[in-house]
């Protein structure tokens, strides 16, 4: 005989209870003669879900379901619940499709006027259909869109909200048709498992269903990371060798090689390796330097020619110009050539994968390469701060920014970090004047744009301030005036698109890794749901809910802008 497969059974049930729920409706249509079609709908499920039959119904289908999923269970062990959920739904799906292939054929034929197709293809079967007339539907329009699904997954990261972005990941999971993107998404799924302190065996799964996709840097380190953070060196060396053959002149490559020496116990090769990657990035500093001194000495050439008459104007636009020049090469520099960027990759993957003994041997390594100059030694305290600020010890972390303080207080990323500390601790008074001194010095050093997610930070501060506040008109006002100029400032870099991936403020939700449109999108929303409450705290109850539902076409199930939007509904 035959074995009859769970997915046959369900095909069968499935086929059955459609010409039972046929039948039924012919019996109990004729009440409905007075409602439109959507109605009529409507008040046969609710029938069905009301009625013992429908319960019935219920009760058997969901026993081929289990079957179903015990099935693939079987086959796949180790499956994750979001994995399990995204398999058991696409075949569930393929299982419906022959079952009503007929109706959906007739349907077309019958519709041989209309532009939009409702019969799947096998390019998109997994594309639910959306009708754009379809009103009862419209909020489930983001769930069809991946370009969407993407901003949602991006917003609950940058809200460190983990169990949204684990529900989005995997909703995106299940419309994703391009297979890098949906490696990205395995890879999300690892580091957001991570912080939910999922089994390492299930973050594993997660990077490795990615690596059958592609062998992309980020993927490859992130399974050379958790290899090594188990002590399984063997299993780790043949992944580590495809990295290097894929980017053998990658600086944080080649500082994760010096780890896997470190942990081999081939201490002397290691060393070489961060010896070696340090010299290099100085040499290329260095060239950087003697280039924008060659230029400064060009262009002052050039005004010592010119007319005496015309020499002020042009020597404040020659000014500006070459400053302009000078912080575009310390920016490049900083963020991009430093010893501290190659280490700060490494530890990023290591934090957002719970390494924590990984993260802990990279600063007892990494430390004797950055004792050579102040500079250098304040960047080892801002890597001491993320992993103290990752397990949550707030005032360490805070201790630590103190002593880089003593060391150069002018330096703009000590007082970001020295806000969003204050922030976690609940200082309110501390943490927006520390993030004031941060745009403050910005300004007066003219080196580099405020960081904007700490300017986003201190605009929402400035309206818990505003709410806590008595009766004293002056201070409210002086507090709604700073908010509405750092709005004004956010909004004239997003329409110069001057975004970039060091505006993160936070090192596990990095902007470097959010395409350009997504980044935009995200700020957009964050910046439209700070003008809504400004407003909103000055009584204007149009204008806000006009922001809060420009905020709610980006994420129409933000909980909290909902509720935003019924307080601005009673503004009177």
């Amino acid at each position: 005989a035959v074995k009859i497969t769970s997915k046959a059974k369900f095909q069968a049930i499935i086929a059955s209870i459609q010409e039972e729920l046929a039948q039924k409706y012919l019996k109990v249509c004729t009440t409905y003669n007075d409602m439109s079609k959507s109605q009529r709908k409507q008040a046969f499920m609710s029938y069905l879900l009301s009625s013992t039959y429908g319960q019935r119904l219920t009760a058997i289908l969901s026993k081929a379901i289990v079957a179903v999923a015990q099935q693939e269970m079987h086959a796949e062990p180790n499956l994750t619940k979001p994995e399990l959920a995204i398999k058991l739904r696409a075949k569930l799906e393929s299982a419906c499709d022959p079952v009503f292939e007929h109706i959906l054929t007739n349907r077309f034929e019958e519709r041989t006027h209309s532009n939009v197709s409702t019969k799947p293809t096998a390019q998109h079967s997994m594309s639910p259909y959306l009708a754009c007339t379809n009103a009862d539907n419209i909020y489930a329009a983001p769930f069809r869109d991946i370009n969407k699904m993407k901003v949602l997954i991006e917003i609950a990261l940058l809200n460190q909200d983990y169990s949204a972005a684990e529900k989005w990941i995997t909703q995106a999971m299940t419309i994703c048709q391009d297979e890098e993107l949906f490696a990205v998404l395995h890879l999300k799924l690892a580091f957001v498992s991570s912080q939910l302190n999922a089994s390492k065996s299930t973050i594993s799964h997660s990077i490795r269903s990615a690596l059958s996709i592609k062998e992309s840097k980020p993927i490859l380190f992130s399974q050379i990371m958790l290899l090594c953070e188990q002590n399984k060196l063997e299993e780790a060396e043949p992944f580590m060798d495809k990295l290097l053959t894929l980017f053998p002149n990658d600086a944080s490559v080649q500082i994760l090689k010096g780890l896997f020496e470190h942990l081999m116990e081939e201490i002397e090769d290691a060393q070489s390796i961060w010896q070696q990657q340090f010299d290099l990035i100085q040499a290329n500093i260095q060239k950087q330097v003697e280039a924008q001194t060659a230029n400064k000495s060009e262009k002052n050439t050039v005004d010592d020619d010119m007319d005496e008459e015309d020499e002020d104007e042009d020597e404040k636009t020659e000014e500006f110009e070459v400053h302009e020049n000078i912080s575009s090469v310390d920016e490049n520099t900083r963020n991009t050539c430093s010893f501290y960027s190659v280490w700060e990759y490494a530890l990023r993957i290591a934090l957002k994968l719970n390494c924590s003994e990984m993260a802990t041997l990279m600063l007892s390594v990494c430390k004797p390469y950055f004792e050579h100059s102040k500079q250098s030694q304040i960047e080892y305290i801002i890597l001491q701060h993320h992993v103290l600020m990752h397990e949550q010890q707030y005032e360490d972390a805070l201790l630590k920014l103190g002593e880089a303080v003593l060391m150069n207080d002018h330096d703009v990323r000590l007082w970001m970090h020295i806000g969003s500390t204050y922030c976690c601790l609940n200082k309110l008074t501390e943490c927006i004047e520390a993030y004031q001194r941060h745009i403050n010095e910005c300004h007066a050093q003219q080196q580099q744009s405020p960081n904007m997610m700490a300017m986003l930070k201190l605009i929402e501060m400035y309206f818990v301030a505003h709410r806590q506040t008595d009766s004293e008109a002056e201070l409210d006002e002086s507090l709604l005036e700073n908010a509405a100029v750092l709005i004004e400032m956010c909004e004239r870099r997003i329409a110069n698109g001057d975004i970039s991936e060091h505006d993160g403020l936070d090192i596990l939700a990095s902007f470097d890794e959010m395409d350009e449109e997504c980044l935009l999108q995200v700020i957009r929303y964050k910046l439209w749901c700070l003008r809504g409450e400004f407003y909103a705290e000055k009584n204007e109850r149009a204008a806000a809910l006009s922001y809060f539902a420009k905020a709610s076409s980006v994420h129409p199930f933000d909980e909290e802008l909902w509720a935003k939007i019924e307080g601005a509904s009673d503004i009177h």
